[in-house]
């Protein structure tokens, strides 16, 4: 999709894409996880969506939507600590160049990183409610 869509940017959608990245940055990731979010979505929509392939990009969409409730989760504990506005910021300048094999390998590293950060914070929070005696989907002690 990002490969179909690079070749098809224009500079008014660079300039859509940088506000983006510009409103990323001046958002807490502790404070406002979702307004981030929600930011991230619009700027990883906008650099897709010149594909010209609307069903895939819904499926995309929809797949990173589900994720996002995780996401949410890290982002609201991991704060700065998981900040992925310098991968979407060098993703987007090597688009720009017209670098597609790296930009593909950079969209690729951007996603298996998020994957991993998520899982990782998914089994901390696991393991910290087995070390204190709870187990998810249990009622608590009365």
């Amino acid at each position: 999709l990002l490969e179909r869509s690079i070749v098809h940017l224009k500079s008014p959608d660079y300039t859509k894409l940088d506000r983006l990245l510009v409103q990323i940055g001046r958002t807490d990731l502790q404070r406002q996880p979702a307004e981030v979010l929600m930011l991230s979505e619009a700027f990883h929509w906008e650099l897709y969506r010149r594909a010209g392939l609307p069903h895939f990009l819904a499926t995309i969409t929809s797949a990173r939507l589900n994720l996002n409730r995780y996401a949410f989760l890290a982002w609201s504990a991991l704060g700065t600590r998981w900040d992925r506005r310098y991968s979407h910021a060098e993703l987007l300048d090597v688009s720009r160049s017209g670098e597609i094999a790296r930009a593909r390998r950079l969209l690729t590293e951007h996603i298996r990183e998020t994957g991993r950060t998520i899982v990782d914070f998914m089994e901390q929070e696991v393991q910290g409610d087995s070390r204190n005696g709870r187990r998810r989907n249990s009622k608590p002690a009365a």
